[in-house]
């Protein structure tokens, strides 16, 4: 399990803030749901929990996204592979 665990929150076996952070928020926004379905005893706006689920990849999309921005592009297909 522990393995597990460390290879959820780690970008190729470096710990990756991205994915601790969004891992809070998932924990924030279950928690959140959770406590509106007990207060008021319905379930959220679908735009809100679309807003949430939005907030909740913003870290790991922005980290995946400046990854992609300073990588080398693919070269050219192999035409004899």
């Amino acid at each position: 399990m522990k393995q597990f665990l460390i290879g959820v929150f780690s970008d190729n076996e470096q710990p990756s803030f991205s994915r601790i952070a969004s891992g809070v928020l998932v924990v924030f926004a279950v928690g959140w749901v959770t406590a509106v379905v007990v207060h008021t005893k319905n379930l959220p706006d679908p735009s809100e929990l679309l807003a949430l689920g939005g907030f909740i990849t913003l870290f790991y999309g922005a980290n995946r996204l400046t990854q992609g921005i300073g990588a080398k592009p693919p070269g050219p297909a192999d035409p004899h592979a």
